[in-house]
């Protein structure tokens, strides 16, 4: 997922004596592909065929074939979408296109794969492999592990997924320059690029951002063809952070880092975690969009990340708690009192109409209501956070009215960004208690975490 620019030639399978020149960019806004000229498509060939010039109609192409100059190396553009102009012959016009998926070092035929191999930026320092090197015998002599070792594996609808503790890199009779990465490999059912990236990449970088309480970056991945041996490099438009350096195990794991969970500390075995984490991704997907839309997204304003993190949590509490103040019925004879006592103090009858369609509809929670439960669901936090700010669920609801209607909330952008700190805290640990981590052990690590335990400081001063 590094980003690039390549010269080349491009064209349709089958039509390489008809190839055009142009230029394919990937950056943060997606792969574009520029040409001089325009592909011969359906539409193009039908427009030059009435001699009609000018703009043509919207047109997808499933498939395009190119190589890049100097080095001619194999690329494959899928669903590739623009709608050039159509000129006459002899004249020169660049035209631009979309494209969703590039992939690298193949002329794929159709959007099919069967397995996956992926890295995340922080996944080295999550997983906490053994080193590649040791020491034997002598301290001249150093042993390096070449092959791929499993650190761990499990199963999600029969398909496994393994943890895989890998060098890559070059080595020769003089020189030797290898690198440690850490790898998740899955083999899938065949399936395009975009839905292997939605059903199996993006939960995993979800599960990583979730344990480690900041954003993650996917850096490579690489998908093999449908009957092929191959494995081919995958570059597609994604909305993530900006690449960085990546992080350490001391960055991970010392006092000030927001980690929850790691691959070595974690208390549940790998092989029963993920698939827990893959059913929480399927009960709750809604939710975590709205959680971890700030860590793939950072530079949103403050109260749109605030807007989204009270969004995730009023999701998660209104799946998980009843939504009603009181049953239907109790709820019923609630209304009726009040519509008796009014019919009996001559009240007017439309405005007792009016009385009785509003309160019939107005049996849901307050906001601050539903907050309250999901804070005191989570034992000795949610008691951290109550003996903190006894009041927090009130100025957490306070707080996103404030979002749209600033002038009502009465709270500092200051106050806003600790309160929303906090709930993000809560959201992780419910998560993860949703995942199957014994409350208990989710209590202790956000209990002495020192980022936790400074929010809580600074809450205490609303």
């Amino acid at each position: 997922m590094q980003y690039y620019t390549r010269q080349g030639t491009w064209w349709l399978p089958g039509n390489q004596d008809r190839s055009i020149e142009g230029t394919l960019s990937f950056d943060a806004s997606g792969i574009e592909l520029l040409v001089h000229g325009s592909l011969p498509t359906s539409v193009v060939q039908q427009r030059r065929q009435s001699q009609r010039y000018g703009p043509s109609d919207w047109e997808t192409i499933p498939v395009l074939h190119g190589r890049t100059i100097p080095d001619r190396k194999s690329i494959s553009l899928l669903h590739v979408e623009g709608a050039p102009d159509i000129t006459p012959p002899g004249v020169d016009v660049e035209n631009k296109y979309l494209v969703g998926t590039a992939l690298t070092d193949i002329h794929a035929v159709r959007d099919s794969f069967t397995e996956l191999r992926c890295t995340f930026d922080c996944l080295n320092a999550w997983a906490q492999p053994p080193p590649l090197t040791s020491h034997t015998g002598t301290m001249g002599t150093i042993t390096v592990q070449f092959q791929d070792m499993d650190l761990a594996s499990a199963r999600i609808n029969r398909r496994k997924i393994r943890l895989v503790n890998a060098a890559v890199g070059t080595f020769r009779h003089e020189t030797v320059h290898l690198e440690q990465v850490v790898v998740f490999i899955i083999k899938v059912p065949a399936a395009n690029a975009k839905s292997i990236c939605n059903d199996w990449v993006r939960p995993l970088q979800d599960f990583l951002t979730v344990a480690l309480g900041r954003s993650v970056r996917l850096t490579s991945l690489f998908l093999r063809p449908a009957r092929a041996h191959a494995f081919t490099e995958v570059s597609y438009g994604v909305v993530q952070a900006g690449p960085e350096p990546s992080p350490t195990r001391g960055s991970v794991l010392n006092y000030s880092a927001p980690t929850l969970l790691t691959f070595a500390d974690s208390p549940v075995p790998f092989s029963r975690l993920l698939p827990r984490w893959f059913d929480t991704c399927s009960k709750h997907r809604d939710v975590l969009n709205l959680l971890l839309a700030s860590y793939y997204a950072p530079f949103i304003f403050s109260d749109h990340r605030y807007a989204s993190t009270f969004q995730s949590a009023e999701a998660l509490a209104n799946t998980l708690f009843a939504t009603s103040e009181r049953s239907r019925s109790a709820h019923s004879a609630r209304v009726a009192a009040i519509i008796d006592a009014a019919v009996a103090a001559d009240v007017n009858e439309e405005d007792i109409s009016w009385a009785r369609r509003v309160l019939q509809s107005r049996n849901d929670k307050p906001l601050a209501d539903r907050v309250t439960e999901l804070v005191t669901s989570l034992g000795v936090i949610g008691q951290q956070v109550l003996a903190a700010c006894p009041r927090f669920a009130v100025f957490v609801a306070r707080a996103r009215t404030g979002v749209s209607h600033p002038a009502q909330s009465g709270l500092s952008n200051v106050e806003r960004y600790w309160l929303g700190d906090v709930l993000n805290w809560i959201m992780r640990a419910k998560i993860l208690v949703e995942t199957g981590l014994p409350l208990a052990e989710v209590e202790r690590r956000v209990s002495k975490s020192g980022p936790f335990r400074h929010a809580l400081e600074q809450i205490q001063r609303i």
